[in-house]
């Protein structure tokens, strides 16, 4: 009798949510996972991105070049923003997208003299975190 009631609450549960979908006409997707550390195929390209509550933190590490620790930002449609300081101390925007196991790192909005506005680093798991 009590797995007929847990079972008619989870498929209440389900229900709501397709109805709420349906309703603001957005899909209930989950949030991709950015959490964790990453490395481009060179290995000179680090990046530790971290989460508390809502929001991200991470840490940019560019080998011999740069290094930016104090980057914040949250997920938007499946996309997480960074906004911090370049190393010249100009504001600066990053975005992470997720393409199957990998991560898309592009620098939307930098006027630093080494990073290139709209170039895209593809990053994987790090395997030394």
């Amino acid at each position: 009798m009590r797995i007929k009631q847990i079972m008619a609450g989870v498929l209440c549960i389900c229900l709501l949510a397709c109805t709420l979908s349906m309703a603001t006409g957005k899909k209930a997707l989950a949030e991709a996972p950015f959490t964790g550390d990453f490395v481009d195929g060179s290995g000179e390209v680090h990046l530790r991105i971290s989460k508390s509550g809502n929001k991200y933190n991470a840490v940019y590490e560019h080998l011999r070049l740069c290094m930016m620790d104090d980057l914040k930002g949250t997920v938007k449609k499946g996309v997480l923003t960074l906004k911090g300081l370049d190393p010249a101390g100009k504001p600066i925007t990053l975005t992470v997208s997720r393409k199957g196991k990998k991560r898309v790192l592009k620098f939307k909005k930098t006027t630093w003299q080494y990073f290139t506005q709209g170039k895209k680093v593809i990053l994987k798991i790090s395997a030394n975190p």
